[in-house]
């Protein structure tokens, strides 16, 4: 439903990404929001997102799509999974991968420690996946803001 844009099953996928049933319909569900972009579901995401009882893997893919979804609203719930140094790993490459397709410069120094630590751990997936991100964050906005005061 979500590939093909059908706006009107955005309340019964609300629904089954909410409800603690089948895993993978959550997924799917999950996913078919964030390619619909809707603006209806980023409040239910985000309570997703937030809540650790959740799997890994829905709270991943919920991180995804609210960056498909583009409300900037959501930067600071997606930065807070970047502070936490206990969240996993691949949750936080989701956090990276929405943040930049929000454009959020504020998450710039969140993301070059997210950068550091899968540079000390080996982790070539997280690496791989940030620098996919950088680009799309707006860098050069953060940095001549960080340096500004050198001339």
């Amino acid at each position: 439903m979500g590939r093909i844009g059908d706006t009107a099953a955005t309340t019964a996928l609300m629904k089954a990404a909410s409800d603690d049933g089948e895993y993978s319909v959550r997924c799917w569900s999950v996913i078919a929001l964030g390619n619909l972009g809707s603006y209806q579901a980023t409040e239910l995401l985000v309570r997703i997102i937030e809540h650790k009882g959740n799997p890994i893997r829905v709270r991943g893919l919920a991180a995804e799509a609210l960056g498909k979804i583009g409300n900037k609203k959501v930067s600071e719930s997606l930065m807070a999974i970047l502070r936490d140094r206990q969240e996993e790993p691949w949750l936080k490459d989701n956090a990276v991968w929405a943040l930049g397709k929000l454009g959020c410069h504020e998450a710039v120094p969140l993301i070059f420690r997210h950068i550091k630590r899968c540079w000390k751990s080996n982790d070539d997936e997280g690496l791989k996946l940030a620098g996919f991100t950088l680009p799309l964050v707006p860098v050069f906005a953060c940095v001549f803001q960080h340096f500004s005061h050198i001339r």
